[in-house]
């Protein structure tokens, strides 16, 4: 109960035209296999149950990070139901920029998880962490945001 899996990166098609409902796109296709993967996980593990997590960067307003993250959240159902996974088995959470994650830095380099032989401290991914680097380092702002843009699949319960 409440083990996380991280889901592989899946981006998503861009808008190409001002006001399209960014919000409501779906994935690329070429993400087809992770789907195909992750629903032969679920089905092979039927007796559990998950939430399918999706969480969004700082940028925008609270409101449309909560929309657009529920919408993920509802593709990866949709997609996961379309490939036989039992509905009843995962529920789909979006939750915007509400709980950034936590990751792990030694000098100047980051680790998603704690490194096991590497003294490490936690570094939360808050809005005004992220944004102390936005004029001094482009690079590094741009890929903290990309560590609070995930996917992740909880386990909730296991049936006997």
């Amino acid at each position: 109960m409440g083990k996380k899996f991280t889901l592989a990166e899946v981006r998503y098609s861009v808008c190409t035209r001002w006001g399209e409902d960014w919000a409501e796109r779906e994935f690329d296709e070429e993400y087809a296999p992770v789907f195909d993967s992750i629903a032969q996980f679920l089905r092979a593990n039927s007796s559990v149950k998950f939430d399918i997590r999706c969480y969004t960067d700082s940028r925008g307003s609270d409101s449309a990070n909560l929309i657009l993250s529920q919408n993920r959240a509802n593709s990866w159902f949709s997609r996961l139901v379309s490939r036989g996974v039992d509905s009843s088995q995962i529920r789909a959470i979006g939750y915007g920029e509400s709980a950034p994650v936590t990751i792990w830095m030694k000098d100047s380099t980051y680790y998603k998880d704690q490194p096991k032989n590497v003294e490490a401290r936690p570094v939360v991914l808050t809005e005004q962490y992220i944004n102390s680097f936005r004029e001094t380092d482009k690079k590094r702002f741009e890929m903290l945001h990309q560590f609070n843009r995930r996917e992740e699949l909880v386990v909730t319960s296991i049936e006997e």
